[in-house]
């Protein structure tokens, strides 16, 4: 038991800036590198919130995370950078803080909240680092873009 505050007190000391987790449930597994929330999962992350009914967090040898990955009823909202803030749903969110990249996979819905410009996809990238977006459909379900048009004077 001692061993495993150690480690999980460890792993929440890595965060480079203050994430807080709540959740009904955890698991850390120190073989596997791995901690795992169940039940209505709670994740701030400065002005960031994830909610989800589990979320997963990889970590390297030296534990440092490698990936948090959000399943089932996963809502969000994130901010890419200084002008753009996001809010949606997704069947699936994974976060990569190394690369600070999001993946959004499957019915994913996205509100650019200060344009209102609505996004409809199967999956979605998104990075911090660069601002881009990359978004993909197919036949069944193309990519939908909901966005007003402003007059030009």
């Amino acid at each position: 038991m001692f061993r495993f505050l150690i480690f999980f007190s460890m792993v929440l000391s890595l965060f480079a800036e203050k994430i807080e987790i709540t959740s009904q449930k955890f698991i850390a597994d120190e073989t596997k590198l791995t901690t795992k929330f169940y039940g209505d999962v709670l994740v701030k992350k400065g002005d960031d919130i994830l909610k989800s009914k589990e979320v997963i967090v990889k970590f390297n040898k030296k534990r440092k995370p490698l990936s948090y990955e959000a399943k089932s009823n996963v809502t969000f909202k994130i901010r890419v950078d200084s002008k753009n803030t996001y809010q949606g749903r997704a069947n699936k969110l994974i976060y990569k803080p190394v690369t600070k990249e999001y993946k959004l996979i499957g019915d994913v819905s996205i509100t650019e909240i200060n344009s209102k410009k609505r996004i409809f996809a199967k999956e979605i990238t998104l990075s911090e680092k660069s601002g881009k977006a990359e978004v993909l459909g197919d036949k069944s379900e193309p990519v939908k873009f909901i966005f007003e048009l402003e007059d030009v004077k």
